[in-house]
């Protein structure tokens, strides 16, 4: 006959993660439910500036590497004649061309691809 020692007490724990996804959930409706009807228009306008100006220092970034790289790439080649020098003045070519589409979407370099983006609320 088993004694009172021999069976085994299993506790399990309980789930947390479920009640921490239920408070995020009702936080985010809260949110939606307060701010978005009383302040939404100027939260649009404010993320759109933040992405703007996100999108502007990636294409500086993108501009001033490229720039380095392809005056490398040509010192390269002028001193070493490496096809290395080749490459790197490709690959900066392509990052001041990118740079150049985040930094003023529409234009490369100086040249206008385009009408300019009318200014304002319309």
């Amino acid at each position: 006959m088993a004694s009172k020692n021999d069976y085994i007490i299993v506790q399990e724990k309980k789930d947390k993660g479920t009640k921490k996804i239920f408070l995020l959930f009702f936080g985010i409706l809260a949110f939606i439910a307060i701010y978005f009807p009383l302040f939404g228009a100027n939260m649009r306008y404010q993320t759109g500036s933040l992405l703007s100006q996100t999108f502007d220092i990636i294409g500086k970034l993108c501009i001033a590497i490229g720039g380095i790289m392809v005056v490398w790439g040509l010192l390269n080649l002028l001193c070493r004649r490496s096809m290395g020098g080749a490459a790197l003045m490709i690959m900066g070519a392509i990052l001041l061309f990118i740079g150049g589409w985040f930094a003023a979407p529409g234009t490369i370099g100086m040249m206008t691809t385009g009408k300019e983006v009318p200014k304002g609320y319309h």
